[in-house]
């Protein structure tokens, strides 16, 4: 087997959506992925997020206490959840499991989805929303106080009391607009 943390490459698995499974069999599927995606030496598994699903960091966590070294890579939505509970979320996992949760930052999803959730900025807008979004909570998570002034969000003197250990900063906290598109890194 190919020695992937040697190699430079880091490779995620997917986990899939609940559509489809109960509480139960959802859980013990998410496990059994999680669990190969240890044995086989994948950084984690991308936690998807949309209004079928189980809640993301709720998932995360499962995975998260259910295995050895998984690393869940969460997707999160400007929808969902503040910057400030996201990133207070993400602090909270590292604290009590040691272990680092990655994030996957997604400009909206599904349009019934944003519907159902009375978000109303239009398509390209949401790409500076998420923009605005993922710089706040790279700055809460890496300790920093955020005094911030955007078009979607505005804090001032914001600061975790416990901001993530050093070891455990998520690997993917910003957006990059390549092309009009958002890419993470």
């Amino acid at each position: 087997m190919m020695d992937l943390a040697a190699s430079g490459v880091t490779v995620y698995t997917t986990c899939r959506s609940s559509i489809g499974y109960n509480e139960q069999s959802h859980l013990r599927r998410l496990l059994e992925i999680a669990r190969w995606a240890d044995e086989a030496g994948y950084r984690g598994g991308l936690i998807y997020s949309d209004n079928t699903s189980i809640d993301s960091l709720m998932a995360a966590q499962a995975a998260i206490a259910g295995t050895e070294a998984f690393v869940p890579l969460v997707a999160i939505q400007p929808v969902d959840r503040s910057p400030f509970t996201l990133a207070r979320a993400v602090s909270s996992l590292a604290h009590l499991y040691g272990r680092r949760v990655d994030i996957n930052f997604v400009s909206g999803g599904y349009s019934r989805d944003l519907t159902v959730q009375g978000d109303t900025v239009a398509h390209d807008a949401r790409y500076d929303r998420l923009t605005e979004y993922a710089t706040i909570v790279k700055e809460l998570l890496t300790g920093g106080m955020v005094n911030f002034a955007g078009e979607y969000y505005r804090f001032r003197r914001a600061r975790l009391t416990s901001p993530v250990p050093a070891g455990a900063v998520p690997a993917v906290v910003r957006v990059r607009l390549v092309a009009g598109e958002p890419v993470g890194g």
